[in-house]
């Protein structure tokens, strides 16, 4: 089990907990019999609407107009702000996003009459909440930033926390990821410094998702194992299973299988021990999954979903109970068992049509309440009408009496004003006389100030030259470590003797490279291999010298002319450099690589692969000769020879040898990888120029893709014209 993990389930003490809702069928009976002679009947109904909370939302909905429809000129604003809110976001959880807003904008409404700024910046924030919801992103930004205003002009640290995270994963909905991850880093900023506990852990793990997202795993997974850390620290274990679920779909999608295991069964054990039901049954079924379609062990994955069924029944999860027959149908239908697949594929449609009859019927309740409500109000409206026109009755038989008494109260408040008038001026002069001798206070202050902050820039300064001295230092010595690295690539020259038509693409990501290409040539035979190490930078550079270093000793000392056994041979050398043993605690670096013999007198090209295929095209005509699935180094999986291929060529035909790097760069545009297919179909387009124009037209195609973006990966290709 990985370490980390380890750790965070020592940390843990899991104690299981149960929720029991009391719900007093007598305290109901109570507020009914109150109903019929309270005057405060808007009252009454919220308390009913609480007595039903986690039981019966429709009998909340039902209270809660009902609370409404009995406002009277005694119901406190608040009170009513409050009832507004409730409603918003009970339609808010129901999916009904058009009430939603109308209620929050009524919530809005009293809370610029209570004068109450925070509470209007909450209102604005579940606004901007719907409408990220409704995909509205523009309308959504409108009201996160009106929030955000108002929190920062009380300071109110939580409130501007929750509006700039929000903001940042409106923006990772949208694809925007880097603006995701600034908004989320300035949340996480003021977290940290007003120490706000329950969103720390949240800011690390949605700043995972963003670098899941942007196939960063590796920043994902520290983002995510740091939030599962504070948590733990916090004694906040209900969202750990979470966090570490996501750390074990990276794993998954990594094919790092005994990691992925490693995950999903800790946040199992921490789901089950906080009575986290449905995440337990959801991530049983990320582990089937995994065991079914993956490693092929269907024993295993039947174990899995039997207990996630199980789960699932119990408590009427209906919705991961068709995913799991959903999953039943696919592992029969892999194994051919037509019988169990569709009897699988029956019990999912008839559990997904179950789900949609319960929606339905909760959707015409929800209806009809709401009829019979605006019913009401109709009825109360008339009756209102009625008494506006009784009191203008009476407010004309009064008219004439307030006329009087308000010629005599203005002619007072005149008097009043007059003498106030005198006296604030009399104040005023004495205010700006104590405002002069505070300005020539602070003036002294200032200066102090002023000085301290000039020494403050002086020390910045030093301070400055220092890290630009350091960092121009650590540069030359990466410079001067790639023109070590170029020296141990094949010469130009040798590469234009031995294959006069060839052309070939390195673009390092950062300065120096974990691809590298290797040509030898013996008995008249051209030996080259385009090779991509784990990582980039200078950890991979090292590790492309140390498969330049082990490729010259293997041809050089053994003469080996079989491409697999050369594949072999090398992983053997890089297993046993590395002191690769297979678990958890040993580097697991290795490379990915093409190895071809070419043969110009019996027109024969022999190849192997780890992972990285030939490409051959003749004629505009496209072949993959695909690698075997194993790298160079440690690997617990798959094969364990590496597979040779001796191929026929055409004279005129082209060969294509090459690292991940150019079909994973990202469309600057669509945000989107070219991907493979896109690559290939450019290699037959340029398959008949000349290999420098084919060069110059992959090198103007892959940087029109990119323009300014990120390059994601080092960039290898070398094309060989026959």
């Amino acid at each position: 089990m990985n370490k980390f993990f380890l750790i965070i389930l020592i940390l843990i003490q899991f104690k299981s907990f149960s929720t029991d809702i009391v719900f007093s069928q007598t305290k109901i009976d109570s507020l009914e019999n109150i109903l019929q002679t309270s005057g405060e009947k808007d009252k009454i109904f919220f308390e009913l609407y609480k007595q039903y909370n986690g039981i019966d939302k429709f009998k909340q909905e039902h209270y809660l107009l009902k609370s409404i429809e009995n406002f009277n000129s005694k119901t406190k604003t608040l009170f009513k702000n409050n009832i507004f809110h409730l409603l918003g976001q009970f339609y808010y959880d129901f999916g009904n996003y058009d009430e939603a807003i109308a209620f929050y904008k009524k919530a809005i409404n009293t809370a610029k009459i209570l004068n109450i700024d925070t509470t209007l910046a909450a209102e604005y924030n579940n606004i901007g909440m719907v409408y990220t919801e409704k995909t509205e992103f523009e309308i959504a930004l409108e009201y996160y930033n009106k929030a955000l205003i108002l929190n920062k002009k009380h300071k109110h640290s939580v409130g501007m926390s929750d509006n700039l995270s929000n903001i940042g994963m409106l923006y990772r909905t949208w694809g925007k990821l880097d603006d995701a991850i600034e908004h989320i880093n300035k949340a996480l900023e003021i977290d940290l410094k007003y120490n706000n506990k329950n969103n720390i852990a949240i800011d690390y793990n949605n700043l995972g998702l963003c670098y899941q997202q942007k196939q960063n795993n590796k920043k994902a997974i520290y983002y995510y194992q740091t939030a599962v850390s504070i948590d733990s620290s916090n004694n906040n274990y209900t969202s750990i299973a979470n966090y570490i679920n996501n750390i074990g779909l990276i794993y998954y999608s990594e094919e790092k299988f005994q990691e992925a295991i490693n995950s999903f069964e800790l946040a199992i054990k921490i789901s089950k021990s906080q009575n986290q039901v449905k995440n337990s049954a959801l991530f049983l079924q990320n582990l089937a999954a995994l065991f079914s379609f993956k490693l092929k062990n269907n024993v295993k994955a039947f174990e899995k979903l039997e207990e996630s069924k199980k789960i699932c029944i119990e408590n009427n999860f209906t919705d991961l109970l068709s995913s799991i027959y959903y999953i039943y149908y696919k592992i029969y239908l892999a194994q051919n068992d037509y019988k169990n697949a569709l009897n699988y594929y029956e019990l999912r449609s008839q559990t997904q049509d179950s789900i949609f009859n319960k929606e339905s019927q909760e959707s015409l309740d929800h209806y009809k309440t709401k009829y019979e409500t605006e019913k009401k109000e109709r009825e109360l409206e008339v009756l209102k009408k009625d008494e506006i026109v009784k009191n203008l009755k009476i407010k004309k038989q009064n008219i004439t009496i307030y006329s009087i008494s308000a010629g005599l109260i203005i002619f007072i408040i005149f008097l009043i004003i007059i003498y106030k008038a005198y006296k604030q001026k009399y104040l005023a002069f004495e205010t700006i006389k104590i405002q002069k001798d505070e300005i020539q206070e602070k003036n002294a202050e200032l200066n102090q100030q002023n000085e301290e902050i000039l020494a403050q820039r002086d020390e910045i300064e030093s301070q400055k030259n220092i890290l630009s001295y350091q960092n121009k230092q650590i540069t030359d010595s990466i410079i001067y470590a790639e023109n070590i690295q170029k020296a141990l690539l094949p010469p130009k020259e040798l590469m234009d003797t031995i294959l006069p038509n060839h052309f070939v693409i390195n673009l390092p990501k950062n300065i120096v490279s974990g691809d590298f290409y290797w040509s030898k040539t013996v008995n008249g035979k051209i030996i080259i291999a385009v090779s991509d190490c784990t990582g980039h930078g200078v950890p991979g550079a090292f590790m492309s010298m140390l498969g330049t270093a082990f490729l010259n000793e293997i041809i050089s000392t053994n003469e080996i002319l079989e491409t697999g056994k050369i594949l072999a041979k090398l992983k053997n050398l890089v297993i046993s450099s590395l002191h690769q043993t297979g678990n958890d605690y040993t580097l697991k670096d290795g490379m990915d690589i093409a190895l071809c013999i070419i043969d110009y007198n019996t027109n024969t090209i022999q190849y192997s692969g780890a992972y990285n295929p030939l490409i051959i095209v003749d004629n505009k005509q496209l072949t993959e000769i695909k690698a075997t699935k194993m790298p160079i180094g440690i690997y617990n999986y798959g094969k364990n020879e590496f597979e040779t291929h001796n191929l026929k060529f055409d004279k005129g035909s082209c060969i294509y040898l090459f690292s991940d790097g150019y079909h994973d760069q990202f469309d600057s545009i669509t945000h989107k990888k070219l991907g493979k297919n896109a690559f290939y179909k450019k290699l037959v387009d340029v398959s008949g120029l000349p290999t420098n124009e084919q060069k110059e037209k992959l090198l103007d195609f892959h940087f029109n893709l990119k323009q300014n973006s990120e390059q994601i990966d080092d960039i290898l290709v070398v094309g060989i014209k026959l």
